[in-house]
């Protein structure tokens, strides 16, 4: 009997030592697939962070895109209008030269027709005195 008691508490320990060895396994389990599970929603997070990120940036680039394009723009009508404006004064002063010739030559036609007329008077003056 004391050898059967025995036997018994020694299976009793066997199978209480594998019992707590079994749960011991299991809590290890439980806490690495936790800390896995933590570490995959971790490394979620930080993609879904860079996928913002990413967006904004792309957001930020097409926007400075769009400032740039807008800014050339502007800056091709500005030039637009300084040659306009260049031009405009190229063709005032060219008139204002060709007025000045106008005004000079028809100074000099004037000039030219009265002395012509000047001559004719005096032939014909000339004419009569003789």
């Amino acid at each position: 009997l004391k050898n059967d008691n025995q036997g018994e508490k020694i299976e009793n320990l066997e199978i209480r030592s594998n019992k707590e060895n079994e749960i011991k396994n299991e809590k290890e389990e439980i806490i690495n697939n936790q800390q896995e599970k933590e570490q995959l929603q971790e490394q979620q997070e930080k993609e879904q962070t860079q996928i913002e990120q990413q967006t904004n940036l792309q957001l930020e680039i097409k926007q400075a895109m769009q400032r740039a394009k807008k800014a050339e723009e502007e800056f091709q009508i500005a030039l637009q209008a300084e040659e306009k404006d260049q031009i405009k004064k190229s063709e005032e002063e060219e008139e204002k030269e060709n007025k000045n010739k106008t005004d000079h030559g028809g100074q000099k036609l004037y000039d030219d027709l009265d002395a012509e007329l000047e001559k004719e008077l005096f032939k014909i003056f000339d004419s009569e005195d003789e």
